[in-house]
């Protein structure tokens, strides 16, 4: 042990019973400018660096010389204890080893004690100040490297978890791998549990049933009560949000009376913090963050680290918003162009079809390929107004052809359809009693769908297509969006089937459609007690006029006559030819006053026309009014006889 070992271990012991030493009471730089008074950490230091440097120098230089010199110095003090100024008394063996050096040792008469207390305070102010001035400068570097530490590791810790850049960026890429919007508030919903340590998190959007209401959508650490929270947007603490734009505490407003029953609706949710969610300049969500686990409160740095969580899922979503609106557009597109090379397909097909057996065979190849397996086309009837099956699936699964079912004009579905005008999908079809009274209960039996595509020009419903049944491979709407299509020339080339292929004619009972249309308006005036007058205009000199003039007049003769009679009807009457030279009028609510009127204007135009200084052309009329001459349909024409 060396000598400065020794006389602070003395010293300590000294210290410990309670008395002080000279060193105590020398004041040091560390007392004058921080502790007066106190002994620092630091003096601590510097002895603890004093004792280490002392003991390594001791082990290479205590000679034999200076043991010798130890001992002469030992003899000098033998005796009593010595006491000093201050009265402190210490062991004479160890004051004369703290006064030596061993490089030099005075070699003159014995010290005195006078000289040994002199030389011991000297020495020891000296190595106290030396080590003092020593320790500072080490602890001036120690503070100012801790200091410079203790930034450096709050900086990390704000960096690393809250404004650190690259942990932002490494979020954002996930926000903008994502498949979808919900993907995304999903991975937001980890990166804010996994960075700041909250019990829950929940995701707060617009709800489908009312967009001025919002609903917890996505959630993560509570359960979603299964009655549904509701908050109203325009109002209340959201209002307030929409407003501030920023990191709103909940519990900031649970002392606002009116924001009290919004405030619960949080907190029953385990919400403490509402951070906003903009797209395009408009709050479309928020953020509902939970308390911490730890059950510390949110720092500043927290708080800005969610605001910039906030901005980046705004990017994200603008991104993704983007992406899904292109991706939208150009599906749309691509179906589109499917459709349209479908239905250009499918009007080629009826274009070049060669006879009423190749449309037919081509109507039912291009409905088998839309996945058609029941259904129905039916066509108005010029004469009647009602609608008749023009064509149906092979298999007649609704027994529609060759039964003579017919839906009457005056049908509920059919008045539903031309109101209607455009495609009906029902989806409660058997509660329908308008389906039930058309089609009948059996054939409903058989439907599994009821798809309806009326074709209406200038307010008149002229057709329809119905769909019973599609393959179960496809879907409603691929079908339903081809045929609104497919309609639109459909029924106009199936009105006009008759007169570019005459064999679809094969036969035609004119005179009974013109009868059925007679009972029709017989039905309504008798229902509406109104007169309806039918009159019969007759050539009675029509053989001579055509051996007279030959069959080019006599059919100009036929061609202008009717001419003459339209041009003088109004939209509600309608005639018919049924002989040669004879055509029968059929004047809904006119008396037959009002007929012989007409009548006689029609012949005078008539034989106007036509009569020449050697021919007279003859023409005859003869009127019967309901319910005057008759109350039936066979009445009325009887008469006309």
């Amino acid at each position: 042990m060396g000598l400065l070992e020794r006389a602070l271990k003395y010293k300590k012991e000294l210290n410990e019973s309670g008395k002080e030493t000279l060193i105590d009471k020398i004041i040091g730089p560390a007392e004058t400018e921080f502790m007066p008074g106190q002994i620092e950490a630091s003096q601590k230091i510097a002895f603890e660096e004093i004792d280490s440097f002392n003991e390594d120098k001791q082990k290479n230089t205590e000679t034999a010389f200076e043991l010798d010199q130890l001992e002469k110095v030992k003899e000098t003090t033998k005796g009593p204890r010595i006491r000093f100024a201050d009265d402190e008394t210490v062991d004479s063996e160890i004051k004369g080893s703290i006064l030596m050096e061993s490089e030099e040792i005075e070699e003159a008469t014995p010290p005195t004690i006078e000289k040994i207390q002199q030389n011991f305070e000297e020495k020891s102010a000296e190595l106290f100040a030396e080590a003092i001035h020593d320790s500072n400068e080490i602890i001036e570097s120690l503070d100012i490297e801790s200091l410079d530490s203790k930034d450096d590791y709050d900086r990390d810790i704000s960096l690393t978890e809250f404004n650190d850049y690259a942990v932002l960026y490494e979020i954002l890429k996930e926000f903008l791998q994502a498949g979808t919007i919900e993907d995304i508030y999903n991975s937001l919903i980890f990166s804010i549990m996994g960075q700041l340590g909250v019990s829950s998190v929940s995701i707060l959007r617009a709800s489908e049933k009312d967009p001025s209401k919002w609903k917890i959508t996505q959630s993560n650490g509570i359960k979603i009560p299964e009655e549904e929270i509701l908050w109203e947007v325009s109002s209340g603490i959201l209002e307030i949000l929409n407003s501030y734009r920023g990191v709103l505490d909940v519990e900031d407003l649970k002392d606002d009376v009116n924001l009290r029953e919004d405030y619960y609706r949080f907190t029953s949710v385990n919400g403490r913090l509402l951070v906003p969610v903009i797209h395009n300049d408009d709050l479309i969500g928020a953020i509902l963050i939970g308390e911490k686990i730890d059950d510390e409160t949110f720092t500043p740095q927290e708080i800005d680290f969610l605001q910039s969580l906030s901005d980046a899922v705004s990017i994200a979503l603008l991104s993704k918003g983007t992406e899904e609106q292109i991706n939208t557009e150009l599906l749309a597109l691509r179906i589109e162009k499917e459709i349209l090379f479908d239905v250009e397909y499918f009007q080629n097909e009826i274009l070049e079809v060669k006879g009423i057996d190749d449309l037919k065979l081509k109507l039912k190849k291009n409905f088998y390929s839309l996945g058609l397996e029941s259904y129905g086309v039916f066509l108005k009837d010029r004469v009647t107004g009602d609608f008749y099956p023009f064509f149906c699936d092979e298999v007649n699964s609704l027994d529609l052809k060759d039964s003579g079912f017919i839906i009457k004009r005056d049908n509920r579905f059919a008045i539903f359809l031309a109101n209607k005008k455009k495609s009906v999908i029902l989806e409660d079809f058997f509660e329908s009693s308008v389906i039930a009274e058309t089609f009948g209960k059996n054939r409903m039996e058989k439907m599994e769908i009821f798809l309806a595509y009326p074709f209406i020009m200038n307010d008149d419903l002229l057709g329809f297509v119905n769909i019973f049944k599609i393959n179960p491979a496809v879907e409603i709407k691929d079908v339903d969006i081809r045929l609104q299509r497919i309609v639109k020339f459909l029924i106009p080339y199936l009105h006009n089937i008759d007169e570019t292929l005459p064999e679809s004619r094969i036969y035609q009972d004119l005179f009974g459609e013109f009868f059925n249309r007679l009972e029709f308006e017989l039905k309504k005036a008798r229902e509406s007690t109104i007169p309806l007058t039918i009159a019969s205009i007759s050539i009675k000199n029509y053989r001579r006029f055509y051996e007279r003039f030959g069959k080019v007049e006599t059919k100009k003769l036929l061609e202008e006559i009717p001419a003459f009679i339209k041009e003088r009807l109004s939209p509600s009457d309608f005639f018919v030819r049924i002989d040669r030279g004879r055509f029968i009028i059929v004047l809904p609510g006119k008396d037959k006053k009002f007929a012989i009127t007409l009548c006689s204007v029609i012949k005078n135009s008539i034989t106007s026309r036509f009569n020449t200084a050697d021919f007279k052309l003859l023409l005859s009329f003869i009127p019967a009014t309901f319910p005057e001459d008759g109350k039936d349909s066979y009445t009325l024409l009887d008469l006309m006889d």
